[in-house]
């Protein structure tokens, strides 16, 4: 039997890198501290052909030195692998981090299939995608894509710019599409919803032309299409009377809460969720991913709204606990990760560090790969982990530096560095 320790393994990337522990091969991590849900328990776990097989005999153990393990971070919403000249990049930041889990929400570009191999190794989080993205002919993200695409000094069309989106600005050309995209291999369907109670007007408008959403009428045609093809449905929703439609229509998942920004013409109020849609969002299980992280954009363009948005979220965050509905974390921050969220979530005061850190590992995995044993520390569990020098219920802030990240049974970064492949 061999031993290594986390201080010996880190000695190693100063000379010849990191060689990732062989996720087939039996291996006992002893003298750590294991979260349990609620507190820290000392025992020894070994992992053998990338599942947590409880204890035994082992060909190799690592000595956690007292370190302290938590099931990998999740991030529910982003959009930062979705572009494969980035994702290499991008994937190496969240192992480095520890986020082994990520959902991708609007990964509709056919081009994103190229680097599907990717998703399939231990050189990526397990990643969720919605690759099925609905929104309106002057809908959310076509703005971004247009802006995109002139930025690059890229001359594109209409048709070009929407290559994989499903467009839809009726029930009915909804389901004249629905076909063709219901063949799609996804995790999530994605619908976009933004101030859909002026959507009619603001769809004339040329200031929001790429920045709309769909119609009620839509929404509520696509649920039970998506159902009926056992795809669950994320909704992007800007305003409090959004939320209601997505709530109402029975989505399973909200992908923001209102207030990350105060849009001009709108209050407060606007934003504001009641008890009732709050409700009814918990009576129909719906999933909400408050993407509070999100608010810089507005926040840093707006600074004079900061204390009007902390005041929404405040609010909404509130009537969300108080009636015990489901909340995952992400982010939505291109440059940023889970990491920002649970800083920003842990900012409001209303959680405590356990319930964050049970969001953020187990509810926000769980959710992304519901078939697999993801989330946890128990036998018969995926062995992906991460290993922290302290004690992280005590610092959240400690979250950010894990010692030593196990995916499915390899090793794959040590004090924030990737490791090589051996």
């Amino acid at each position: 039997m061999r031993w290594f320790s986390v201080s010996a393994i880190v000695c190693l990337t100063s000379v010849v890198g990191v060689v990732q522990v062989a996720a087939a091969e039996t291996v006992s991590y002893v003298n750590g501290y294991w979260f349990d849900g609620k507190n820290f328990e000392k025992k020894d776990m070994t992992v053998r052909d990338g599942m947590i097989v409880g204890t035994g005999h082992a060909a190799r153990t690592v000595d956690l030195h007292g370190g302290y393990v938590l099931p990998g971070l999740a991030e529910a919403h982003n959009h930062n692998l979705q572009n494969c000249y980035l994702a290499p990049q991008m994937a190496q930041g969240y192992l480095e981090r520890g986020i082994l889990y990520s959902a991708q929400l609007f990964a509709t570009d056919p081009a994103g299939l190229q680097c599907a191999p990717l998703f399939d190794s231990r050189a990526a989080p397990s990643t969720a995608f919605a690759r099925i993205g609905i929104t309106s002919s002057t809908g959310h993200p076509i703005g971004i894509a247009r802006a995109g695409a002139k930025e690059a000094g890229l001359e594109m069309s209409f048709d070009q710019l929407v290559d994989g989106m499903l467009i839809a600005d009726s029930a009915s050309e909804l389901q004249r599409k629905w076909k063709q995209f219901a063949k799609t291999k996804t995790d999530f369907v994605k619908v976009i919803l933004v101030d859909e109670e002026n959507g009619l007007r603001n769809a004339r408008l040329r200031e929001y032309d790429g920045f709309n959403g769909v119609t009620r009428e839509v929404l509520k045609a696509l649920v039970p299409l998506a159902r009926a093809a056992g795809l669950r449905t994320v909704a992007h929703v800007d305003t409090a009377a959004d939320f209601k439609l997505a709530a109402d229509a029975g989505v399973d998942t909200i992908a923001h809460l209102p207030g990350y920004r105060i849009a001009e013409n709108h209050s407060v109020a606007d934003y504001q969720l009641t008890d009732d849609v709050v409700k009814t969002a918990a009576a129909n299980a719906v999933a909400v991913i408050p993407t509070m992280a999100a608010s810089f954009y507005h926040v840093s363009a707006h600074p004079k709204d900061a204390p009007a948005i902390a005041q929404v979220y405040l609010h909404n965050l509130r009537l969300l606990r108080k009636y015990k509905v489901r909340l995952l974390t992400g982010s939505d921050r291109f440059e940023g990760s889970v990491l920002d969220e649970l800083k920003a979530l842990d900012g409001t005061g209303l959680f405590q560090p356990a319930e964050l850190i049970n969001m953020s590992t187990s509810a926000t995995a769980r959710w992304m790969f519901p078939q697999r044993r993801v989330g946890c520390l128990e036998q018969g569990c995926e062995a992906s982990f991460n290993v922290y020098d302290e004690n992280p219920a005590h610092d959240l802030g400690r979250l950010a530096k894990p010692a030593m990240v196990v995916k499915q049974g390899a090793v794959v970064a040590v004090k924030g560095k990737a490791a090589k492949p051996g």
